[in-house]
C-alpha cells in the first residue's frame, strides 16, 4: 500500500490551546476550527454536567434566555442576591416595580393574572405607604 499523508486519511484532527494535536473523536473540527466557529445554527452537544470556574456572562445584554416555556430548569440554588425585573408566576400573578403608567417606581406592585393591582408598597415621604385593593 502506498503512503497516505494524514490529511488524506478519514480522521479529523483538533489543535488544542496547548498546541498539541489530538484526533477528534466526534468529528467536531474542520480545517482545525472547532465546529461552533462554522456551524452556528443547529449544532448541539449532549452534556451531562457543566462545572464552571468563573462567571457565566452573555455576549449581549437582555438577548438570551435560560430555559424556555416548555424546557424549564427544575430548581435553582443561589447564595447571593438575585437581580431581576418582574417576577411572574404560573398563575399569571406578577411582582413588578413598574407603575400603571409604565414608569419605574420606588416600591413594588403585586398584580393579579388579569393585570389588576392587588397590593402596592412604596416609599412616601419619610414613611412607607401600603395600598391593599
Amino acid at each position: 500500500m502506498a503512503y497516505v499523508p494524514d490529511l488524506m486519511r478519514k480522521s479529523v484532527y483538533d489543535a488544542n490551546a496547548n498546541l498539541k494535536v489530538d484526533v477528534a473523536e466526534d468529528a467536531d473540527t474542520v480545517d482545525g476550527k472547532h465546529a461552533d466557529e462554522f456551524a452556528l445554527v443547529g449544532h448541539e452537544h449532549s452534556i451531562e454536567e457543566v462545572n464552571l470556574n468563573g462567571h457565566l456572562i452573555p455576549e449581549s445584554d437582555g438577548a438570551f434566555d435560560l430555559g424556555s416555556e416548555l424546557k424549564r430548569f427544575r430548581d435553582g440554588y443561589f447564595s447571593g442576591t438575585i437581580y431581576a425585573g418582574d417576577v411572574e408566576f404560573k398563575n399569571g400573578w406578577r411582582i413588578t416595580e413598574i407603575d400603571e403608567d409604565g414608569k419605574l417606581m420606588d416600591g413594588i406592585r403585586i398584580v393579579d393574572g388579569e393585570g389588576r393591582e392587588v397590593l402596592r408598597i412604596c416609599r412616601q415621604g419619610k414613611g412607607i405607604s401600603i395600598l391593599v385593593r
